[in-house]
């Protein structure tokens, strides 16, 4: 008799302790309303919030999610991810929805008040898709096809949107972000500068006389977002310094309508995304320019010099011909060419080798694999 009511005591007591209502709420709180929550109030702070956003509405539709937060168990979470990776999701979409699913359930844990909530989709319970380096996009547009998507877009934004991606390297949320307050045309030496940007790193780009023509030909005041909404008018309270600047996704949603239409005649415009044009720009610089390697990364953006690496493999023929090297030349012994350039082998800052021959310069991990890397495009 003694030890039942002991056990019913300690059940009482364990009933009106905080864990017991944690669970209960727990219990009781579908997730999605969870998911909605995180997207009212953690997304907005995010500098990706637009794609969370997105990315979590469609996360409250999911069929195994249609349940209690506390009844989501591991066991959904990977039948989750095999479902998605079956039906051809990107590796890379579904590692992002894997963080999401795990940074709400850990956010509901320590600052909602769910104390007794285990987090399921945490990396060490659930493994990530792996991404694979040979996906590497290496995509880019000629003018005729950027041109051919732009004859057929409604927008009218879209055309020098798209334009000054091109003249600039420019990731689309740079753009969308950059004020009129800094941009420089005043000058010899016209700028751009790009205070908050993706990797957390102001950076300040020249302007191309190009560049600095489309800026120009942008309508409405010169004052706030250089690039602000369509449906934005400015009114005797606002002259444009507290105009909401252009939405990333609009600029993405434009380019997809008008990419669809002249697709009807050129099939090969439908898989040129936007981001493509950041891609196109930087190797035109690698290309076309007598830019150093930590020169075009200082207009990109780029922290280290491998990620320019792929643009320099992506053109090995073009630049082979550029070295004008005789093709059973040995580089150890051969001459230098007739402008009477030597080959530089020097480390960079990041620990990286480069071997620059004129205006060519390749990056490797070691200095004899940058060596021997203008070895082999000489051969070719």
């Amino acid at each position: 008799m003694a030890d039942a009511v002991a056990w019913e005591q300690a059940t009482q007591s364990s009933m009106n302790s905080d864990l017991w209502q944690d669970s209960k709420k727990a219990r009781e709180t579908p997730f999605p309303d969870l998911l909605l929550r995180y997207e009212q109030e953690e997304a907005p702070k995010k500098r990706s919030k637009i794609s969370q956003e997105y990315l979590l509405r469609g996360l409250r539709e999911v069929k195994l999610f249609q349940k209690p937060a506390s009844a989501i168990s591991s066991e959904d979470i990977a039948a989750f991810r095999n479902e998605r990776v079956k039906a051809g999701y990107a590796a890379s979409t579904i590692r992002s929805q894997l963080s999401l699913l795990s940074k709400t359930f850990k956010v509901a844990k320590t600052e909602w008040g769910y104390k007794s909530l285990g987090n399921p989709a945490a990396a060490d319970s659930i493994s990530r898709p792996e991404l694979s380096p040979a996906a590497s996009r290496t995509r880019t547009g000629t003018d005729e096809e950027v041109e051919q998507v732009l004859q057929n877009s409604e927008s009218s934004f879209l055309r020098p949107f798209v334009l000054l991606l091109l003249e600039t390297a420019a990731r689309r949320s740079d753009l969308c972000r950059l004020r009129w307050e800094q941009v420089n045309l005043e000058t010899d030496t016209p700028s751009a500068h790009f205070l908050d940007t993706k990797n957390k790193e102001p950076r300040k780009i020249p302007l191309s006389p190009k560049a600095v023509k489309i800026i120009e030909s942008l309508p409405g005041p010169r004052k706030g977002p250089v690039f602000k909404q369509k449906d934005w008018h400015p009114t005797p309270e606002d002259d444009g310094c507290h105009a909401p600047a252009l939405r990333a996704d609009s600029v993405t949603q434009a380019w997809i309508r008008a990419r669809v239409r002249a697709g009807e005649k050129n099939p090969d415009v439908l898989d040129l995304r936007l981001h493509d044009h950041r891609h196109t720009a930087i190797t035109r610089l690698v290309e076309d320019t007598s830019l150093k390697n930590v020169e075009v990364a200082a207009i990109s953006g780029h922290k280290d010099s491998r990620q320019l690496q792929r643009y320099y493999n992506s053109r090995a023929e073009k630049l082979s011909k550029k070295l004008r090297w005789n093709r059973s030349a040995n580089l150890a012994e051969a001459q230098p060419s007739t402008e009477g350039t030597k080959i530089v082998i020097c480390k960079l800052p990041d620990g990286q080798w480069s071997a620059s021959l004129g205006d060519i310069e390749i990056v490797a991990p070691t200095a004899k694999e940058a060596r021997e890397t203008l070895k082999e495009l000489a051969a070719e």
